[in-house]
């Protein structure tokens, strides 16, 4: 089991890594044939969070007697909406690691 201020900090990774992977899909727009990437975050196996990526599943189909799409599948409001949930997520998390350290000073300042 992890402390709060643990868990805030691996919130802090997590996001931290879903903004890397979103900065990267945005560097990437004008990439031909790029595939963006996605973090999903998840419950870490002790405790806490996790961002893990993956790429995606769901590339164009072709079509026969058609030419291929070329150019990246960057959809570029899907990642600025990616980097603001990111940023708020990070806030968030800056939060509650700064509750948890005041929750601890507070419970320090009992024991004397």
């Amino acid at each position: 089991m992890l402390s709060a201020l643990q868990t805030s900090l691996t919130a802090l990774r997590a996001f931290g890594r879903k903004l890397g992977v979103t900065a990267n899909n945005v560097a990437n727009i004008n990439t031909d044939g790029y595939q963006p990437q996605q973090a999903v975050m998840q419950e870490a196996s002790a405790g806490g969070v996790r961002a893990q990526v993956v790429a995606p599943d769901n590339r164009p189909a072709v079509v026969p007697g058609e030419a291929p799409v070329t150019g990246a599948a960057v959809d570029l409001p899907t990642e600025m909406t990616n980097m603001i949930l990111a940023r708020r997520g990070y806030q968030a998390s800056v939060k509650a690691a700064q509750t948890a350290d005041e929750m601890d000073r507070a419970l320090l300042d009992l024991r004397e």
